[in-house]
């Protein structure tokens, strides 16, 4: 058996040992640069994070909001620390390590990456803190003027389209349009703290801001779409009721339709027609019939009363006097004193009682604080004062209802005329060549 020289065999330890101890380094530097790596990752992680966001701020709000910086702020900062981590375990790996350059070259990318977000949350921050100015002199400023843009805002979107709209509604339109945009322009990109930090009257203001833009564009919405679209309806269907009306007021021969329902609808859809025409005359669906429509129907109301006011008169004849009463002269002479004494100079030519005899009613009425009974025992008749018109040719029949309390008795009051004026209602008119004193 052939011997191994000594020191054959320390030769081939000391290799082993040399080779086991290279293997070693190596697996510590892999696990050192694998260590490193692995922070990158994180950190680039809580850049993409970061970034999303700001993103989801501007999708949201149209731009970077206090509460988005914050939160991506935290991200960032979490991003450095897990960067400074990974370049400590880079510095432990030598450069001589094969690997190690394309694990460098993440870092870098890494660091870039974090450079851009925080240039990005810087230029954010600078934003905020302009808008946190401008917000704050705006809650000094014009904080009145936007509750009343808001509340006026609101009372004409709940008017749109409803038979309580007037003119007057309308024409508030064009100066609150302007002033409404005014302040939108001047305020409406200025988010601002709105979070949790900042002054609470700032902060205030920027939600009103905000809120202010979405009534505005909601009123424009709804002027240009179900108001546009409905509206036309709803009139022609208004205009057929006033023309009902109308024709049904001359078959009957009752004025009292043009003292009543005919002036309300006309007044409606007068406004109604003056609204369609300012909202919607820049409109491709705008239809000007309508509007000529409603005037059309209007000046019908006006030529139609005219025309059935003078048939009226035409066919009225006076009352008659048919009271028979021995205290008959003296109603009357208390009738035109009393209407002497509220009409100084009223002509009087004639008082009638156009009732035969008084007419009696009793009641008896429950007093539910009192728990008591009351009674009532009251005669009532109707007079009627001839005055000569205004109209030379005219003399108006003036009512005069007298009341007699029984139970104090018999006293009489009356409700004497209050005006000579011309009574809104023809059939209290009389051609003088029908009357005889």
């Amino acid at each position: 058996m052939k011997l191994i020289p000594t020191f054959a065999i320390i030769a081939v330890m000391a290799t082993t040992f040399a080779q086991a101890s290279n293997l070693a380094n190596s697996l510590d530097e892999k696990s050192d640069l694998n260590r490193a790596k692995q922070y990158v990752t994180r950190s680039e992680a809580a850049i993409t994070k970061g970034n999303g966001i700001l993103d989801k701020s501007e999708q949201t709000n149209g731009q970077i909001i206090d509460s988005a910086r914050e939160s991506a702020t935290k991200q960032l900062d979490q991003a450095k620390e897990l960067l400074a981590s990974a370049k400590e375990w880079f510095d432990k790996v030598p450069d001589s390590y094969g690997e190690k350059s394309a694990g460098l070259t993440l870092y870098t990318a890494a660091e870039e990456k974090l450079q851009s977000l925080e240039k990005r949350i810087s230029g954010a921050s600078e934003k905020i803190d302009k808008d946190n100015e401008l917000l704050n002199q705006g809650s000094k400023n014009d904080a009145v003027t936007l509750d009343a843009l808001v509340d006026q805002l609101a009372k004409l979107k709940a008017l749109i389209g409803s038979d309580s709209i007037t003119r007057k509604n309308v024409d508030q339109w064009p100066q609150l349009e302007t002033d409404s945009k005014a302040m939108i322009a001047k305020y409406g990109n200025a988010k601002g703290s709105r979070g949790g930090n900042g002054d609470i009257d700032q902060r205030t203001f920027a939600i009103k801001i905000v809120g202010i833009k979405k009534d505005y564009e909601s009123l424009l919405s709804e002027i240009n779409g179900a108001y546009a679209k409905q509206e036309p309806n709803n009139i022609k269907s208004q205009l057929k009721i006033l023309n009902d009306t109308v024709q049904k007021a001359v078959e009957l021969k009752s004025y009292g339709h043009f003292l009543g329902t005919i002036p309300l609808l006309t007044t409606m859809l007068d406004a109604k027609g003056y609204a369609y025409e300012s909202f919607l005359k820049s409109n491709a669906s705008y239809d000007p019939s309508i509007v000529t429509d409603i005037q059309d129907a209007i000046k019908n109301v006006e030529e139609t009363a005219k025309k059935l006011e003078a048939e009226i008169i035409q066919s009225n004849v006076p009352f008659k006097d048919i009271y028979t009463g021995a205290d008959k002269a003296s109603l009357k002479a208390s009738i035109q004193a009393n209407t002497l004494k509220k009409i100084k100079n009223a002509k009087i030519l004639r008082i009638d009682i156009i009732t035969s005899q008084w007419s009696r009613n009793i009641s008896w009425d429950y007093n539910s604080y009192q728990t008591s009974w009351s009674k009532t025992d009251q005669s009532t008749m109707q007079a009627i004062v001839y005055v000569q018109g205004k109209d030379p040719n005219h003399i108006y029949m003036l009512g005069c209802p007298l009341y007699k309390d029984n139970l104090s008795g018999g006293e009489v009051t009356m409700i004497v005329p209050g005006s000579d004026e011309k009574p809104a209602n023809p059939a209290f008119i009389l051609l003088k060549a029908k009357f005889t004193n």
